[in-house]
Formats: structure tokens, sequence, C-alpha cells
């Protein structure tokens, strides 16, 4: 047991991973106190901040995820890194500035619902800390690719440890601006981290290929994650405009903390996304599909079992304490809406391998249209609870990760039809489960979550033996994960 310890302790992998759900347990924490604190109209009035931030930092223009997907592809090219990286400096500086000039704009327009959520003053806050974002993002992308974890696990964690301690020192409208605050002391602290750490490419003559290069790629992976994140974003919006701030604040609570328990799955995602580019990089097609049927097991199953297991331990807490029953239901919709999402990985991993960011951007632009489409039905025809509005994410979600596969089979020589490629991304051993869950959740059976759980473990008892052995993998052999960079 020791030795077993000491492994996991001594595991760059393990370490990281541990940090960040640390992390994320402070998050959770100070998410409950800022909730309780500032009372539901409060809390409601900084959720919409936050979203707002949340827009203003998916205006990257791809410049961070084009970087981690070309350094691993010119991972054999010192001379072509050091030009990517330089190009991404001048491009993320453009990009700051511009933000910033959103301020004076602000001012100018004097949009009706920025004065329902009295944002006042606290946009010009909200401008500063993307530009700190963006800039923290490239830096950390850069370390990321490079396998520098420690500086990622304490820049990840600044901010968080930062708005946990300022919940004891402010109350009311200052504990917002305090909150607020905290990003841009973090941000600035973090940026210090990296440019001490070494790994940045020295300022120096910016050529314009690599602008090219990395403005080609990177304008379809802007598209690609701004739609897609807009999926969620947007049902968002739609209900802080058309429910109360209280249901707005209900609902954010809910999205924060299902989205806590999908964490340690988004460290292991984080650690491992440049290796899976260099693997899915690959012409060999076979490598290529067991690449992505071990994803399939070890990310989208490991998923599934764990929302199932937090959805059954959020009933027995609103068992013993009623006055939060009223939050079961939207947990559980949008914790299984996350799951639709997450069934998509491994396919637009691989699309985005093979440079075909383009097809993603139609695939996910589809999947946005039949979302708001399904919402304003919900909302403006059925008159729906705001907990139910989320449904029409899950409808929009399936249909993304089932464009997604059958490209992709298509790609890889494979002719499934649709129904053949819908039991290849979503077998009966997880879309059974899934299924009874649902029906039981949204028909007041919210205890049907354990036979559905255990339903779940039964069938798919021989893939869990082969996530153990992934975990084992990773304990014994931490350099599984890294990407060799020419120096």
């Amino acid at each position: 047991m020791k030795r077993l310890i000491s492994k996991i302790i001594g595991n760059k992998i393990f370490s990281y991973v541990i940090t960040r759900y640390f992390t994320y347990f402070i998050q959770f924490l100070t998410t409950f106190l800022l909730a309780y604190k500032l009372g539901i109209h409060g809390y409601g009035k900084l959720s919409f901040i936050l979203l707002l931030i949340n827009y203003l930092q998916l205006l990257n223009f791809g410049i961070a995820n084009s970087i981690n997907i070309l350094l691993v592809q010119y991972k054999d090219d010192i001379e072509k890194i050091n030009s990517i990286t330089r190009a991404s400096y001048l491009m993320i500086s453009i990009l700051g500035m511009a933000i910033l000039l959103l301020g004076p704009l602000y001012d100018i327009l004097n949009i009706g619902i920025f004065s329902k959520y009295e944002v006042g003053k606290s946009f010009y806050m909200v401008c500063i800390i993307c530009v700190f974002f963006h800039v923290n993002q490239l830096m950390m992308t850069i370390y990321r690719v490079k396998n520098r974890l420690t500086e990622i696990s304490i820049s990840q964690s600044t901010i968080p440890f930062i708005s946990f301690v300022i919940l004891f020192l402010f109350e009311g409208e200052k504990l917002i601006y305090a909150t607020l605050a905290a990003y841009i002391v973090g941000y600035s602290i973090n940026i210090g981290i990296f440019i001490k750490g070494g790994m940045l490419s020295s300022i120096g003559k910016v050529n314009i290929q690599s602008i090219r290069a990395i403005f080609k790629k990177g304008i379809y992976l802007f598209f690609y994650n701004l739609i897609f994140y807009l999926i969620m974003v947007s049902i968002r919006t739609l209900i802080s405009i058309y429910y109360s701030v209280e249901d707005f604040g209900q609902f954010t609570f809910s999205f924060t903390v299902s989205n806590a328990f999908f964490l340690i799955l988004e460290a292991f995602n984080f650690i491992l996304f440049p290796k899976m580019i260099d693997k899915l990089t690959s012409k060999n097609e076979n490598e290529i599909l067991q690449v992505i049927k071990r994803i399939e097991i070890n990310y989208v199953l490991l998923s599934h079992i764990m929302i199932y297991l937090s959805v059954s331990l959020l009933y027995i807490i609103c068992f013993f304490f009623p006055k939060y029953s009223n939050l079961y239901l939207s947990f559980t919709l949008i914790s299984f809406t996350i799951l639709l999402y997450n069934t998509s990985f491994a396919y637009n991993t691989y699309l985005m391998a093979q440079n075909r960011e383009g097809l993603l951007t139609v695939f996910v632009t589809v999947a946005q249209l039949v979302n708001i489409s399904i919402a304003f039905l919900l909302i403006r025809l059925f008159y729906v609870r705001y907990e139910y509005v989320v449904l029409s994410t899950i409808i929009s979600y399936f249909l993304f990760a089932l464009l997604s596969a059958f490209f992709s089979f298509r790609l890889l020589g494979l002719r499934f039809s649709l129904a053949t490629t819908i039991t290849q991304i979503f077998p009966y051993k997880l879309f059974f489960p899934y299924l009874l869950t649902l029906t039981m959740v949204i028909f007041g059976l919210g205890y049907g979550i354990f036979f559905s759980f255990i339903i779940l473990l039964a069938l798919n008892i021989d893939s869990i033996r082969t996530i153990i052995s992934s975990l084992k993998l990773l304990t014994n052999n931490d350099d599984v994960i890294n990407i060799t960079l020419k120096s």
C-alpha cells in the first residue's frame, strides 16, 4: 500500500489530477458560500456578469486552440515551433486591444438587460479579466504541449484560492466586485509564473506565414468552439431573459455543481489531449480505430459512471436535506446533457487531428440551430419550467455526435449506415440505463437512478476492467503522455 501511495504521489499525472480536484473542491465550496452570502438575487447578478466573461472568453479566434495542434504537428521542427509561438504573441496582443475597446462601446450602447442585472461599471473589469485570460490561456497551452504540469497546476489554482479567501473579507455588493478583482489578480500572478518558467519563446521577428497558418486553422477552431460553447451558453442566456433572476440563479448553480463532477475527466483530458492529437494524426486506420475505441471506454464510459454516482449522491443529500430537492431535476438533466457532449469526444478530436475543422464547424452550426429552435418552442409554445429547457441541448448534442461519428467513419473508409453509427456511439449498454434514468426522473421517480446505476455497472463489467488496466498503466508510467519537441 505504501508503495502504491508513493507511486501515485510521485506520478506527475495523478499529482496534477489530485491538485486539480482539490482546487475543484475549493471552487465547489466557494460556489456554495457565494450563493449563501449573496442570496439568490445577488448570485443571479454575479452569474450574469460571469456569463458576460464567458462570452468574451470565446472571442479568441482559435489562437490558443490552433497552437495546441500545430505545436504537436510540427514537433520535429524547432524553427517552425518558435515562429508559430512568436506569431501567436502578436495575434493575442491585437485581440487584447480590441477587447479593451468594448468598454467605451458599452457606455454608448446602454443595453437594457445589462441594467436588469445591474452590471454598471463592472463591465470594464470584465474586459480586463478577458484580456488577461487570453494571454494566460496561450501561455498555458504552450506549457501543456511541453509537458510542464507543475506551473499549470499552480496557475489553475490561484484564482479559486483567492476567490475563497475574499469570501471572508467582503459582503454584499462589495463581494461581487472583490470576486471579479480576484480574477485580475490571479491571472496577473499566473502570467508571472509562466514567464519565470522559461518555456516561452523569446520575442522576435514574426513570420507572416506562421500568422496565416495559425489563422487558417484557428478560424475554423474558433467558430467550432464558439458555436459549440454557445449551445449551452445560449440556453443559459434564454433562461436569464425569459425566467426570473431567481430561476436563472438556481439553473446556474445546478450547472456549476454538475460540471464539478466532470472536472476529474477534464483534468485527464487536458493532460492527454496533445498525445491523442499525436496518435490520431496517424495514417494507419487500424491504429486510429484502436485509439478511438480506447477513448470510448476510458473516457465516455468513465464519464457515465461518474455522473450516475454524482446523481445518486445528490438524491441522498436531497433525501436528508429536502430544501435542496428542487435542484435535483435540474442537476440531473444538465448532467445527462453533458454526457451526450462527451459521446462525441473521440470523433471530434480525430477530425481536428486530420485537419477537418471545417466539417466540425458545419456540424456544430446545424446542432446549434436545432438547439435554439427547440428551446424557443419549449419556452414560448409549451411554457415549460426552466429545468426542461435543456432537453433541446440533449437533442442537439446527440445530433452533433451522430454527424461527427458518421463522417469520421467515412474518412476511415467505413461505410456505416446511420443506424449502425448510432449503435457505435451510443451502444445499448449505455443507452438503456441512460433512457431509463431520464424517464424516471422526468416522471418524478428520482430513486430510479440507483436501479440505472446498477444496470450500467452490470452491463459494462468487462470495459470497467479495461479502465482499471489503463489507470494502472498511467500509474506505472507517466511518461506515456509526453510529446517530444525538438529543442
